[in-house]
């Protein structure tokens, strides 16, 4: 079967030592996420919201139990016969059981364990350069390449991967870690398909099974692109199937090493198996049931049943598939706002005619992956061509991009769409948007495509960084110091912004943003303060084709309100979409 049809080339720059600019990227990086991740503060020490989930699940875990304390999941919590659980994986409360080790027990770890989770991901972000750096380029090169500059600078902060930052809370943090974790592991069977050794299959199990613990959907992708690579070692060793062996990747490992290879792939899949099975085993350890979103259980469906009614029963809704994905790639997801940062999130769009298949519990404002990662998305589309190009030398890439493609077209089923799901797209970007990258730095396009493409590209890479941050200051959950600073730079760039103009513009989002229920109600969570005395029943809301009514405020504290509205909802005669245009806060006595 021969030896390798990549190899390193001789006089790689791969051991070059780090440049100054390498090093000041990064610090521009690191500095970037601490500030956002406290909220320009630099205080590491705060709560955030269910911050102490994780610290009472790791205490748990020690004690050999699910349950945590219910005050720590609240409304998420899955309670039954009296004890409550949450459907987050034991990852992150690994993690913190290290970290309690370095801080007192009073001090609060959502913040650093976000930002940690972050670093991961930027060292996993590097292996790529280096891999790279030691399998392409020719020669040493004076100054940085454009893979070592761009790379970093794109996933750090021209990604989702800001808006995990603020806030630091359960969801993110959840998601931050998982996706680190199953970017780890394509990076590793990048390395491996270049190189195959056994050890780096056991180093990929490992951090398969932290991603998988971590979120179950970007652990599932990094499951099947192991599982994946499994099968291809032991097929190219013993001869099966050639056509699909060479599509999936060209390098193939040496006969010396083909017998161990086999061995060691053989008894990885069978724990890739196994490993599959462990969050389902937990489940029945937790609840009595292999279910790994028992909605029946959950405190915020028990005391609201119309919610699980509408969804009916199941977070996974597979008709929704068309409609997400068009939220996820909508060429256009934002309109413009007179004040900074002159867009607004959206549209987000749930009034669906009542016969629609489609069904939502939770929607909340997002930008589409084309909108919120432009340069990304752009290079990725590139990449894509050159990985399935065919005889490419990008192969390699062929089974993490399947593995990765699985993992955030799970996201696509689901009841529920918010910008945080972008990320669940991130490593497929990634590792998309790398060979895309390599291909551009290659220059081996026409001469006119050679003038136009960097001055296009360095527009998207401005385009990026600003709407990066942008939608982290838009988040809806964002932090009080966040929340400080957004309005500071709006009084600084716009003048004065009254607090009415922000809840039109910044909180309110669209027209039916929220669950719909069957008798026309649905919610909207918006961020505090609102105005003074606003409270359930004494306002009304009007928009153009009619008025809402505030049935229910409930504050869940950390800077959360989630409204009810009540009214009349037309979808045809509303339009679709179709924002909330609040024109007044008035006394309904």
């Amino acid at each position: 079967m021969g030896a390798f049809v990549m190899t390193n080339r001789e006089g790689s720059p791969d051991s070059r030592p780090v440049t100054s600019t390498n090093l000041l990227l990064l610090t521009l990086i690191l500095l970037t996420w601490g500030s956002f991740v406290t909220g320009g503060s630099w205080e590491f020490n705060m709560p955030e919201m269910l911050g102490k989930y994780y610290d009472a699940l790791g205490e748990s875990l020690l004690e050999g139990r699910w349950d945590v304390p219910c005050d720590t999941i609240a409304w998420e919590a899955l309670e039954k016969d009296g004890r409550c659980y949450g459907y987050f994986g034991p990852t992150p409360a690994i993690v913190r059981l290290l970290l309690r080790t370095l801080v007192t027990p009073e001090y609060h770890l959502s913040r650093l364990s976000v930002l940690l989770a972050l670093i991961v991901q930027l060292i996993f972000m590097l292996w790529f350069v280096k891999i790279y750096r030691s399998e392409w380029q020719d020669g040493p090169q004076r100054g940085p390449w454009p893979m070592e500059v761009l790379l970093p600078v794109l996933g750090g902060l021209g990604a989702t991967t800001l808006y995990l930052t603020n806030p630091a809370f359960l969801y993110h943090e959840a998601i931050a870690w998982a996706n680190a974790f199953a970017l780890g592991v394509y990076a590793v069977l990048f390395q491996y398909f270049l190189r195959p050794q056994g050890r780096l299959l056991f180093l990929a199990l490992l951090l398969t099974a932290f991603s998988l613990h971590a979120r179950f959907t970007a652990g599932y992708g990094a499951l099947l692109a192991l599982a994946g690579a499994s099968i291809w070692t032991i097929l190219v060793v013993t001869g099966g199937w050639p056509r699909l062996t060479s599509w999936l990747c060209r390098s193939t490992p040496s006969h010396r090493d083909g017998g161990s290879l086999r061995r060691t792939a053989a008894v990885v899949l069978f724990l890739v198996l196994f490993l599959a099975t462990t969050p389902f085993l937990i489940s029945l350890a937790k609840h009595g049931e292999l279910s790994l979103f028992p909605l029946k259980y959950q405190v915020s469906y028990q005391d609201d049943a119309r919610r699980l009614q509408n969804i009916q029963g199941s977070f996974v809704q597979p008709a929704n598939l068309l409609f997400n994905a068009y939220h996820f790639f909508n060429p256009i997801s934002f309109y413009r706002i007179e004040w900074f940062p002159y867009f607004q999130m959206g549209p987000t769009d749930t009034c669906l005619d009542a016969g629609s298949p489609v069904r939502f519990d939770l929607v909340e404002p997002m930008l589409s992956i084309p909108n919120s990662m432009p340069v990304l998305f752009f290079l990725s589309l590139m990449g894509l061509h050159r990985i399935f190009r065919k005889k490419s030398p990008l192969s390699v890439l062929r089974i993490p991009v399947l593995g990765a493609a699985a993992a955030g077209g799970t996201v696509l089923l689901v009841s529920a769409f918010t910008h945080r799901y972008s990320h669940d797209f991130f490593p497929l970007l990634f590792l998309a948007g790398s060979a895309g990258l390599h291909s551009l730095a290659q220059r081996n396009y026409p001469p006119l495509l050679r003038i136009l493409l960097p001055p296009f590209v360095s527009l998207l890479v401005l385009a990026s960084l600003y709407i990066g941050a942008a939608t982290a200051l838009l988040s809806p959950y964002r932090n009080a110091e966040m929340s400080g600073i957004l309005q500071r730079i709006r009084h600084h760039l716009d003048g004065s912004v009254s607090t009415l103009d922000v809840l039109q513009n910044g909180l309110m989002y669209e027209g039916c943003n929220g669950i719909r229920m069957k008798d026309g109600q649905y919610n909207m969570i918006v961020n505090k303060p609102l105005p003074e005395g606003v409270v359930p029943g004494r306002f009304l809301l009007f928009r153009t084709s009619g008025e809402r009514r505030i049935t229910k405020i409930v504050d869940y504290g950390m800077g959360i309100v989630k409204i009810f509205v009540e009214g009349p909802l037309d979808p045809k005669k509303d339009g679709v979409p179709n924002p909330v245009k609040v024109v007044g806060l008035l006394h309904s006595d």
